[in-house]
């Protein structure tokens, strides 16, 4: 289930991608979330 589960979060941020979403990250470094947009942009969330 676990493995699947992970397979479902990687394809839908992958069509994400493709549609030119904007796709929220976290960063491990700064422990903070920010939003990715389709032409590199990032900004973080507060």
């Amino acid at each position: 289930m676990d493995a699947r589960a992970t397979q479902a979060v990687k394809a839908a941020l992958a069509k994400a991608e493709f549609f030119k979403k904007p796709v929220a990250k976290y960063d491990l470094k700064t422990k903070r979330v920010y939003v990715e947009y389709a032409d590199g942009e990032k900004k973080r969330v507060k």
